[in-house]
């Protein structure tokens, strides 16, 4: 039976290429020592948005779970960019979202106030929807963590009415774009400007 490595997330900061070292901090390092229970000489993988680790652990600390690198290699990610816009919902759908999200390939969710939305993102609920894009991340086996915001302007009119006047992706690095809420959700604005012309990208 094939045993699953297990993944981490960490920055790009914990690794140490002259020692062929990196170091699993804080809420990682107490899921391998206290979840996980990881032990001298077991085997893991580690991400950290550019690269992809591989090592065994070399020494398990109070604070932190040191790993010795074995080899790594550049991150891989689909060639076409993915950006998920999504009315912000009640409850804890938010989260269920970037679950899924991540698991099919999204690169970055943005979550946006709708004209007839009443949920709000706090900072506390945007950390916990990012939690749950991580550990998505770690279960599905992709190579990078999508980026997860909201969106600072009020509506999303405003995010198509940029695009339709620079006839540009609403992704500025290029790729698709698909923008999730009720029809009504979206404002009467962008219902007039797509009777003008079109907007690429999937919805």
């Amino acid at each position: 039976m094939q045993v699953t490595v297990p993944r981490f997330v960490i920055d790009e900061r914990d690794v140490d290429f002259h020692a062929l070292t990196l170091t699993l901090t804080a809420e990682e390092a107490h899921h391998a020592r206290t979840v996980l229970r990881l032990k001298k000489g077991d085997r893991v993988v580690a991400l950290d948005g550019r690269r992809v680790y591989e090592g065994t652990v070399s020494e398990v600390r109070k604070d932190t779970v040191a790993v010795a690198l074995s080899s790594w290699r550049d991150a891989q990610e689909p060639a076409v960019r993915l950006v998920l816009y999504q009315a912000i919902p009640k409850g804890k759908k938010a989260e269920f979202i970037a679950e899924k999200a991540t698991e099919i390939g999204v690169n970055e969710i943005v979550f946006f106030s709708a004209e007839r939305s009443y949920a709000e993102m706090s900072p506390a609920r945007l950390e916990r929807v990012r939690r749950h894009a991580k550990e998505a991340v770690r279960q599905c086996g992709r190579d990078t963590i999508p980026l997860v915001t909201v969106l600072s302007v009020p509506g999303v009119d405003a995010v198509f009415e940029w695009h339709l006047r620079e006839d540009l992706p609403i992704s500025e690095a290029g790729g698709s774009s698909i923008d999730v809420g009720h029809e009504a959700t979206v404002g009467a604005g962008r219902k007039e400007q797509e009777g003008k012309k079109s907007v690429p990208g999937a919805r």
